[in-house]
């Protein structure tokens, strides 16, 4: 996880679904968060859902002089900016046919004239920053029936290239620049991926979530890079040519869980016990790659990514693997989520729960044979709890540490310090148990977020492998044949085919 203590990120259309994720991924990196939004009820629900200190400008960045009025007044607020997301957007629920020229004018103005603005207006604080960033999200509009239009589509398609010219041209600045492009365009980038390369996104062959978003997000980001792009080819190369180690290392990814997803939910305090005890299984699985890896030159970045997450991470781990159940509960309105033996605390009220009778029955025995009255029983009933009944016939041989609790016709129900210490235990065992299952939980989970750099490096490690397992599987298939990348301005293909 990135830190950004300190940093400011201004977010436009930051109380929508992507803004607001985008905002709250932010906010758990430690940034102060600044994001617009015409409508208040809207901010206000924003506003509830990221960390105190974040601030909500209502604005229409299609008025003229609004984008840069509302970077004014987050340097007021903030004395500072560091990062810019472009999310402006605009929702027309209608069908193609009865959307106006005017509307359309409306979409495209904040698509293309709202952030080329603040953009150009930002560029001082951004330039001032030691980490300016631009962030242009490419998936903004959303318009009922309409996949896809030319006119949608040009404007997405003028902010990738308007984010290719600031990251060339601001490079220098210190300012990074860069598009992203989930909705659509990435639909249709692995789409026609799809077409090219059969199987290559089949849900089965990465084998974890995590490699399969790494794949759609290789194939909508190719690298530019040689160096790079030798690495990733002598990586694949090497799992095409051993079978048995691309087989074993599949083989271990296939039992690690979406371990991403699980340390951002642990850094905003939104895990489940089904969270907890997959991350758990995911992590024990760390030596198990590794061994597969071998001593491979391709893969020792990984390999060494992977040994240091697994000692970091090594005490949480073995402790949620000897801690909980296998098969954990959804919740822990009910507990459920640890074993017996995990916890004296919890075992006592379980066992309280479980053997409430044994214990009454051994008690009585011990009653009647200390006071000699064999007749002498222990009930329970919910309006007096538990009781001593002796008929009134033996009531004068009542030991002195017995309490007299109720007068019937013909017995007298008593209590002792040790049946109210019982009965006490008892009633509340459940809710204690609970309770305590419920501390015991915040306490590992706080525990797995104090580890959440190593839980993503182990994340970024396993889908870095698994997505080059996965394309040496389809090259092993298909019978590709590595490519020799040169710096030339040439392409020479030899008995090709498409």
């Amino acid at each position: 996880m990135f830190d950004l203590t300190g940093r400011v990120a201004l977010i436009t259309g930051g109380n929508g679904g992507i803004g607001l994720g985008m905002a709250q991924g932010l906010a758990a990196c430690g940034a102060r968060i600044v994001f617009t939004g015409r409508r208040a009820e809207k901010n206000a629900a924003a506003l509830a859902a990221l960390p105190a200190g974040s601030i909500a400008i209502a604005a229409d960045l299609t008025e003229a002089g609004r984008p840069e009025s509302v970077l004014a007044e987050t340097l007021e607020n903030t004395g500072r900016l560091d990062i810019l997301v472009n999310n402006a957007g605009a929702n027309i629920r209608k069908r193609p046919e009865e959307i106006t020229d005017a509307e359309w004018h409306s979409v495209l103005s904040l698509n293309l004239t709202a952030v080329m603005q603040l953009t150009r207006a930002a560029y001082p604080a951004l330039k001032a920053s030691a980490h300016g960033r631009i962030i242009n999200i490419g998936s903004i509009l959303s318009i009922f029936g309409v996949p896809f239009s030319p006119a949608y589509g040009a404007s997405k398609g003028a902010i990738v290239q308007y984010t290719k010219s600031l990251a060339t041209a601001w490079a220098m600045d210190g300012i990074t620049a860069n598009a992203v492009l989930p909705g659509w365009i990435e639909t249709e980038l692995t789409d026609g991926a799809r077409a090219v390369v059969p199987g290559l996104f089949e849900r089965q062959l990465a084998r974890t979530p995590m490699g399969r978003r790494l794949l759609r997000e290789w194939t909508c980001a190719p690298l530019g890079d040689r160096a790079a792009i030798h690495a990733r080819q002598d990586a694949v190369a090497t799992l095409v040519a051993d079978e048995r180690m691309r087989e074993e290392l599949r083989s271990a990814c296939d039992g690690v869980q979406d371990v991403a997803r699980i340390a951002s939910r642990m850094s905003m305090g939104r895990a489940t016990p089904r969270d907890l005890v997959a991350l758990g299984k995911s992590m024990a699985l760390a030596a198990r790659i590794g061994a597969a890896l071998g001593d491979a030159p391709a893969f020792a970045g990984a390999r060494s990514a992977l040994e240091e997450a697994a000692a970091r991470v090594g005490t949480l781990t073995v402790r949620i693997g000897s801690s909980c159940v296998e098969q954990p509960p959804a919740h822990l309105r009910e507990g459920g989520l640890f074993k017996d033996g995990a916890d004296a605390e919890v075992d006592e009220c379980r066992s309280l729960q479980r053997d409430a009778t044994a214990w009454m029955a051994r008690y009585q025995a011990e009653l009647a044979e200390k006071s000699g009255i064999p007749s002498l029983k222990i009930g329970y009933n919910r309006v007096f709890g538990y009781f001593i009944e002796i008929t009134h016939a033996h009531a004068a041989k009542a030991p002195a540490e017995f309490t007299r609790r109720q007068t019937l016709r013909n017995a007298e129900r008593y209590i002792t310090p040790e049946l109210k210490t019982f009965e006490d235990k008892v009633l509340s065992a459940e809710s204690r148990a609970i309770a305590r299952e419920r501390a015991l939980f915040d306490e590992l989970c706080t525990e797995a977020a104090g580890h959440l750099a190593d839980l993503v490096r182990f994340a970024d490690a396993v889908a870095s492998l698994d997505s080059v397992a996965s394309l040496a599987e389809v090259a092993t298939r298909h019978r590709w044949v590595r490519p020799d990348v040169v710096e030339d301005s040439v392409l020479e293909i030899t008995a090709g085919r498409h």
